[in-house]
């Protein structure tokens, strides 16, 4: 079909497209011009440019239509006005959908092989402790590596991970965010990181499922890769040891064969039921 000229009102530029049209802050503001009656034609270059997968591009398709703008594709040469639009678009809706899952293979492929052969740029992601130098491999930071070999000195006395939270918090010892409070999280994650003895480990969590991936913890379910004597550590490999042996006694909490969290035992307290005094399990 031969393109009419048309006045070019705005341009509207999506960096990523995400799952739900209302995590497009530009396509929003493109149907709120279309609905104010701004523009009455979008153009767009193709049809993949409307989202990764068939159903994404035909939400979008029909949210533009419903308010009130016409649609052209130029590398179909397609416009919405034709009664069987829709159909085509959901078509080549699908075709993008499977090249997008073809190229995500790829992406994984290329970086599986990385991770393999020790040249994945993963194992230099630093943490609480560490930064990336020039060339991009992990150093100590000297303060924060003294606030962690604290918090495993003070685990390793006795204290609880909540005690170290209130002594962390106590001395104003900024967390890894820079806030003045810690989470329970952040420190029992420093406690079970294998950065801290020099080692690095990939796949602690992988992404799965398309074309919505979600980020699943690694309790099993595929093979972590771990490489030893990556960079200096900042914890003896004894005191991880001792501390990882303290935390499996003190733990109430087990996994089973699913991964499935249970308390290993019950905690009771004591309340008065009845007009007496007896033991109540704790929720």
């Amino acid at each position: 079909m031969t393109v009419p000229s048309w006045i070019a009102e705005d341009i509207y530029i999506d960096i990523c497209s995400g799952a739900m049209i209302e995590s497009r802050p530009e396509f929003m503001r493109m149907l709120s011009d279309v609905k104010n009656g701004k523009i009455t034609q979008v153009v767009t270059k193709s049809v993949s440019r409307f989202g990764r997968n068939a159903e994404e591009i035909v939400v979008a398709f029909r949210a533009i239509k419903e308010a009130g703008a016409d649609i052209y594709f130029h590398e179909q040469d397609l416009s919405s006005r034709r009664a069987d639009c829709e159909l085509y678009v959901s078509i080549f809706g699908a075709c993008t959908q499977e090249d997008n899952r073809q190229h995500s293979e790829n992406i994984k492929w290329g970086i599986n092989k990385r991770v393999n052969d020790g040249s994945s740029a993963i194992y230099n992601r630093p943490c609480y402790g560490y930064r990336a130098n020039e060339e991009k491999k992990i150093e100590i930071v000297p303060d924060e590596a003294a606030v962690v070999r604290e918090i495993y000195s003070l685990y390793i006395k006795g204290l609880s991970v909540v005690k170290i939270k209130q002594y962390l918090e106590s001395m104003s010892v900024l967390s890894p965010t820079g806030k003045s409070t810690w989470s329970k999280h952040t420190i029992e994650s420093i406690l079970t990181n294998k950065k801290y003895i020099g080692n690095s480990v990939a796949y602690q969590t992988y992404r799965e499922g398309y074309p919505y991936p979600k980020t699943i913890v690694n309790r099993g379910q595929r093979a972590k890769i771990e490489v030893s004597e990556h960079h200096v550590p900042i914890i003896p490999m004894e005191i991880f040891e001792a501390v990882q042996k303290i935390r499996q006694e003190r733990t109430n909490i087990v996994r089973d064969e699913e991964g499935r969290a249970h308390r290993k035992t019950k905690k009771y307290s004591a309340a008065k039921v009845d007009g007496t005094i007896q033991l109540v399990e704790e929720e």
